[in-house]
């Protein structure tokens, strides 16, 4: 099982809270929520999000959402969180960048340990998700 913690860091007072969930799903419904007051154009308001799994608290991670008016609609944070880990576990290029330029930055920035550190997240969340196809969830 997962913990999935929000923390939105910009907007109406009231809304900038932490908020704790036992899944992506209802992180998920929050945040289509704290979207209606985001900004309509040209901007964003950030949001801290972290994931924590209950049997691996080693594997704890978290990255920066940037929260638009669009996500009234519709957010994914799993697939952010997997799009985020593939990423530093050298399994997803972004569009803006070519396969050596991705090489280049993961082999200058992202240390040993801590690309072993994501793909071990990045497995743990796959397996997950799989789970949850699974069961119909």
């Amino acid at each position: 099982m997962i913990k999935v913690i929000i923390e939105r860091a910009e907007g109406y007072a009231h809304e900038c809270v932490r908020r704790e969930f036992s899944g992506f799903r209802d992180a998920d419904l929050c945040m289509m929520r704290w979207a209606r007051t985001a900004p309509r154009e040209l901007g964003y308001h950030k949001c801290d999000v972290e994931v924590h799994f209950t049997e691996h608290p080693e594997l704890a991670f978290g990255w920066r959402f940037d929260l638009q008016r669009q996500h009234a609609g519709y957010v994914d944070l799993a697939r952010e969180a997997d799009q985020h880990c593939a990423f530093y576990a050298g399994a997803r290029c972004p569009a803006h960048m070519d396969q050596d330029r991705y090489l280049r930055f993961l082999a200058e920035h992202v240390p040993a340990e801590r690309h072993a550190l994501y793909v071990r997240i990045l497995g743990q969340l796959r397996a997950l998700v799989s789970m949850k196809l699974a069961s119909g969830a």
